[in-house]
Order: C-alpha cells, then sequence, then structure tokens
C-alpha cells in the first residue's frame, strides 16, 4: 500500500469517527468504515489482505488483528505528523496529496 494511499484511508477513518460522534449512521456506512479500518490494520501484517483475513478461522481473526491493531497503533505513535495530516483532511482542512 502506497503512502498516499494510507493516508486516504487514514482520513476516511478519522471522518468515520467524527461523524459517529455526531449522528447516527446507516448500517451500511459503519460496515464501510469498519472494513477500512480493518484494511489500515491489516496493512500492518506482512503478507495480509482483507481478502486472506475474511478465510482465517475466528480465532485466528482475532490474533491477526490484535498484531494489526498493535503494529497501526504503534506506527501512528511514531508518525504523528502524518496522522495531524490525515485527520486534517477528514475534517476538510487539509486535501489529499498536499504536503505536510
Amino acid at each position: 500500500m502506497t503512502m498516499e494511499t494510507l493516508i486516504s484511508l487514514l482520513a476516511f477513518h478519522f471522518a468515520c469517527s467524527d461523524a459517529s460522534t455526531t449522528r447516527q449512521m446507516s448500517s451500511a456506512e459503519i460496515a464501510s468504515c469498519s472494513d477500512v479500518y480493518t484494511e489500515i490494520k491489516l496493512a500492518f501484517v506482512d503478507g495480509m489482505d482483507a481478502a486472506t483475513f475474511r478465510t482465517l478461522p475466528i480465532q485466528e481473526q482475532a490474533a491477526v488483528n490484535s498484531r494489526a491493531y498493535r503494529a497501526y497503533y504503534d506506527w501512528s505513535q511514531s508518525h504523528p505528523g502524518l496522522i495531524s495530516h490525515a485527520r486534517r483532511i477528514a475534517r476538510g482542512e487539509a486535501r489529499p496529496g498536499t504536503s505536510l
């Protein structure tokens, strides 16, 4: 996954998070937001994508999800500028493809 794609997905995720605090989201929106968040996390697990993840037994999905979340969290803590940029995009304060 390219950094540009990751930033776009993060911006979508943050927009979902913001929307969930201000209004009732439809089940389709919730599913889309959940799918994107899963895609973000899985980007931090070598050799894992959403299609492969869905084929795993539920216990293995839980283990991979936990590992993926931890890797994403660690990455986000070490890249606060990128996280902030994605949040600004989500809030309409910056445009994708612009510099930090």
